[in-house]
């Protein structure tokens, strides 16, 4: 499941990405201004962006050249309207990757999308920590205080989506749309079944749990 950031003030647009990156099985979080990007990449790794030229409180180009300026390797996809030439001569010149132009087709987003992810997978953030859990993005390997926590495959995927988004609240509708998206013979007690067995093999009391139950509205990774 790669994360991908898309910054774009557009709800339409937003909308008409998610549903295409979606159906590749990505995960897909939106944001609408410079500041509000910058606060992600401090949070979570992402493997993409997908990055609006003007945005309410600066451009797309001046926050690609700041995060290349910090040392991000991610690939970046320009968003936009404005194709000119010297419009890609900047864009390109501040560090993206790649240029779509809107209005656009979303099989050829997913067609670019598919090329840069074939980037070597060493320049992408392959490592997430949060307490005394890491989790490799890359060789799907869990450890607490260095010692490996052996997962199934969907209680590792369930782990990693609450550790991409830490702090939000899911429902139990949310994650089985996320997680076992194809599966259609599944329901709320899948969540908390599998939801049990992470938190036994993670071994977090009652008191200080990892993943905690917020009772009416669903579930949350505590930081």
């Amino acid at each position: 499941m790669t994360k991908i950031l898309v910054v774009e003030d557009d709800l339409l647009v937003v909308d008409m990405v998610r549903r295409a990156l979606n159906r590749d099985g990505h995960l897909v979080d939106a944001v609408s201004s410079v500041n509000a990007a910058m606060t992600q990449f401090q949070m979570l790794p992402y493997q993409l962006l997908v990055l609006d030229w003007s945005l309410p409180d600066g451009t797309g180009p001046a926050l690609c050249q700041e995060l290349r300026a910090q040392g991000a390797h991610l690939p970046i996809l320009f968003l936009t309207a404005r194709d000119s030439l010297q419009d890609k001569k900047v864009g390109y010149g501040a560090g993206g990757d790649d240029y779509l132009p809107k209005p656009f087709e979303p099989d050829e987003l997913r067609m670019k999308v598919s090329a840069l992810l074939r980037r070597p997978p060493n320049l992408q953030p392959n490592e997430i920590k949060m307490r005394n859990i890491v989790l490799n993005i890359v060789t799907h390997q869990v450890f607490k205080n260095e010692q490996e926590i052996h997962l199934l495959p969907k209680e590792y995927a369930l782990l990693e989506f609450f550790m991409t988004h830490p702090g939000q609240i899911f429902k139990a509708e949310a994650l089985l749309d996320r997680i076992w998206s194809s599966d259609s013979s599944v329901g709320p007690d899948t969540i908390r079944v599998t939801l049990m067995r992470v938190r036994q093999k993670l071994e977090y009391d009652f008191e200080d749990p990892f993943i905690v139950t917020v009772r009416s509205f669903g579930y949350r990774l505590d930081v």
